[in-house]
């Protein structure tokens, strides 16, 4: 069962009141439910969820209304991810810890980032009415284009957007005027295309240990959301236990409550080694730590290694470099 955050309902509902909708007589009428939920990040079933947004562009019929909801649009409704995105060194790496850390918002939607075509694919899964699904194409991109402008600056503006689903021939240039772009309407699939200068430009709240320790968080969070993701658990205990140099498999396995073999046969079937779980994380965390300007031995340390020869050796393996020449 898709499930997406409870604060996701509560941004709709907050956009509904703005525009003086009388929301709790809606509720009432179709016999909607949010009472059991109380925190933001609780789950909500994708099937009510869909059933709501449904019903509200029934009854508002306004066509501007995703814009609306642009203004309601604050990274806390994303918690760790949302602070990781405001600090993040740049847009590329804004855009890859959204495309990493996508459930914590919704798990019936992902994000694929083609660095080198310098666009970002939105895919939404099994959404049974073409209005509903329209609208969270939109609105996905609503809310991608705020918190960008939120993180990196207020006049940011795509370089190209693909628009998939219906969008009436009248209404189109409110989505032009809003948007500043070019824009591909009725297209296959959801992208939006970037400019080279603003995937490379720095951030100007940019905080490495900030939006690292953020990180940490939200893998932790989308762990507990995922628990049937044996890789994402993994790799949080990884992250957590590198330092301490306690990393083997069977270490691991013991914590997840299984035996070292039945982890090794379930990665197996994922089509990958507990080898290269633990070489992932540990590229990842190297680039982190460079960023903070830690030293190479140091970050040898971190990382689990026995001595920074080892740590250099494995960096030139992933990146064809030494780290010092790859921070330079």
């Amino acid at each position: 069962m898709y499930t997406t955050a409870y604060n996701n309902i509560k941004l709709v509902q907050r956009a509904l009141k703005r525009i003086d909708f009388d929301l709790n007589k809606m509720l009432s009428e179709y016999k909607f439910d949010f009472t059991p939920y109380n925190s933001g990040m609780d789950r909500v079933p994708c099937s009510l969820a869909h059933e709501f947004y449904l019903k509200v562009l029934q009854s508002i019929h306004c066509p501007n209304f995703p814009f609306e909801i642009s203004k309601e649009i604050n990274p806390s409704a994303l918690e760790s991810l949302g602070v990781s995105l405001l600090f993040s060194e740049s847009l590329t790496a804004f855009i890859q810890r959204l495309e990493k850390f996508s459930l914590i918002s919704s798990d019936n939607s992902s994000f694929q980032f083609e660095q080198e075509l310098k666009r970002l694919t939105f895919t939404i899964f099994q959404v049974k009415n073409p209005t509903v699904e329209a609208f969270l194409q939109i609105t996905s991109v609503v809310a991608l284009d705020k918190l960008i402008k939120l993180a990196y600056k207020s006049d940011f503006s795509f370089a190209k957007i693909q628009l998939q689903g219906n969008v009436l021939s009248e209404h189109r240039s409110l989505y032009l005027d809003y948007f500043q772009c070019d824009i591909e309407f009725d297209a296959e699939q959801t992208r939006v295309y970037f400019q080279q200068e603003d995937l490379s430009s720095g951030f100007m709240l940019s905080n490495e240990l900030i939006a690292h320790e953020q990180d940490l968080k939200s893998l932790e969070l989308v762990s507990l959301l995922n628990q049937g993701d044996l890789i994402s658990q993994i790799k949080l205990l990884i992250t957590k236990l590198l330092p301490t140099g306690e990393c083997s498999r069977e270490k691991i396995s013991s914590l997840l409550n299984m035996s070292s073999r039945l982890v090794h046969r379930r990665l197996e079937k994922l089509g990958i080694t507990y080898k290269q779980v633990l070489e992932d994380v540990r590229k990842e965390q190297a680039c982190i730590y460079l960023k903070q300007n830690k030293s190479i031995n140091e970050i040898s340390y971190l990382l689990g290694y026995t001595d920074a020869s080892n740590f250099t050796r494995s960096f030139r393996g992933w990146y064809g470099v030494p780290p010092k020449e790859y921070k330079s």
